[in-house]
């Protein structure tokens, strides 16, 4: 018994030897989540239980020297292993050293490998959420300016069926008649009601005859009925002139949103390949 306890002691002694050594090390240590690593490892050191302290202090031994090469990896940069008992992470450690096949290179290779896989995974992942961050945010623009491109089509419609509900049978009973459009309407599309219109208007006076003063009533009767005719063609022209108008608006939309959602594929393909290319390489 007072032997063990010698023992104990010790093993205390060499543990906060290499604590100062450790502490000496930190400030040299350029990655912040490393030095959060080492202070998770220095708690769960400090925690042991009398037997895992010959654990305790070769695991220290391993974390000081991997930090003396800048080389920080197996078993620390593995947090599920704070959980383990330090018999087994020193007994996973020996093993890999042993199916290692040889002292020292090998292995310090394939933690090197490791680190480096954990690294470029990490990579990906920032990559990737950089990519869903760019696609939510073209995703909220494309929604913006679907809901302005729906506003506007509203009021293009609203005022569309006020022409052809109220103004062009005035124009057609009165060719003279001016008339007043709603604020809001973009450039081409105020041109081009113009232009209908005042083909409307020239239409109408041209097919309308010179009627005499004494013109029967059969006359005026007859010249009634064209206009009725001619008011029923106008509005069957502007409705199809109406629609053609959202299918074009509606099928540059698609295409817009056809062409990004194809970048947006082959550029995740890309990453997706860069990645399993890295993998194969990391385990041959």
């Amino acid at each position: 018994m007072p032997n063990q306890t010698v023992h104990h002691h010790q093993l205390d002694r060499e543990y906060k030897n290499s604590l100062g050594l450790l502490k000496e090390q930190i400030p040299s240590v350029r990655d912040p989540n490393e030095i959060a690593i080492c202070a998770k490892w220095i708690q769960r050191f400090n925690q042991v239980h009398s037997s895992e302290k010959p654990y305790r202090n070769k695991l220290m031994e391993l974390l000081i020297g991997q930090l003396a090469k800048d080389n920080l990896n197996y078993p620390f940069i593995f947090l599920n292993n704070l959980d383990k008992p330090l018999s087994l992470v020193d007994q996973e450690v020996r093993q890999l050293f042993f199916s290692s096949g040889e002292e020292g290179g090998d292995l310090e290779d394939i933690l090197l490998n490791m680190k480096q896989l954990l690294v470029d995974a990490e990579t990906m992942n920032i990559r990737v959420e950089e990519d869903l961050e760019s696609i939510r945010s073209e995703t909220l623009a494309i929604k913006q300016v679907e809901s302005r491109s729906l506003d506007y089509s509203l009021l293009l419609c609203d005022e569309l069926r006020r022409l052809l509900t109220d103004e062009i049978p005035k124009v057609v009973a009165v060719p003279n008649r001016q008339i007043v459009y709603v604020d809001g309407l973009k450039q081409a599309d105020l041109n081009w009601i113009l232009l209908s219109v005042e083909a409307i208007r020239q239409t109408v006076i041209a097919k309308l005859p010179v009627i005499p003063e004494n013109a029967s009533k059969a006359v005026q009767t007859h010249r009634d009925w064209k206009l009725d005719n001619l008011e029923a063609y106008y509005e069957r022209k502007f409705a199809r002139l109406y629609t053609d108008s959202l299918l074009k608006e509606r099928a540059q939309q698609i295409k817009l949103k056809s062409e990004k959602g194809g970048s947006q594929i082959d550029q995740s393909r890309k990453f997706e390949r860069r990645f399993r290319r890295k993998i194969g390489q990391q385990t041959t």
